[in-house]
């Protein structure tokens, strides 16, 4: 059939893509690269990121951290910056929508991958 759709995953952060193009490799948010990064949400969690100390402080921990999956570290990552930026319990607002959606679009695996070579001393 020559509109059947496939699902794949994205070579570069793993999610699922349901697309009808063959050539097709990288998920949307993937292709959308911005400053060397995934993508601008990615970037500017970074920027803020390399600009706070005690961002700094919590990054080490997670990045020592021995951990039985991978996917633990982009977790505890996500929960600390979700944390910072919603608060402990975020109220359903429009405002906090925008801020989700943006969040949702941030390439944690990269940001853990990228503080894994960084030195932090």
């Amino acid at each position: 059939m020559e509109n059947e759709r496939t699902i794949k995953m994205c070579k570069k952060c793993g999610i699922t893509i349901h697309t009808n193009n063959d050539e097709r490799k990288l998920c949307r948010m993937c292709e959308q690269e911005h400053n060397g990064w995934t993508n601008y949400e990615t970037w500017l969690v970074v920027c803020w990121i390399d600009n706070e100390q005690k961002f700094i402080e919590v990054l080490k921990k997670i990045v020592n951290k021995k951990v039985e999956f991978e996917v633990h570290r982009d977790d505890e990552l996500k929960e600390v910056i979700e944390e910072y930026v919603m608060g402990t319990n975020p109220k359903a607002t429009l405002r906090m929508d925008l801020i989700n959606s943006a969040l949702s679009r941030v390439n944690w695996k990269e940001m853990v991958e990228h503080y894994k070579e960084y030195p932090f001393d």
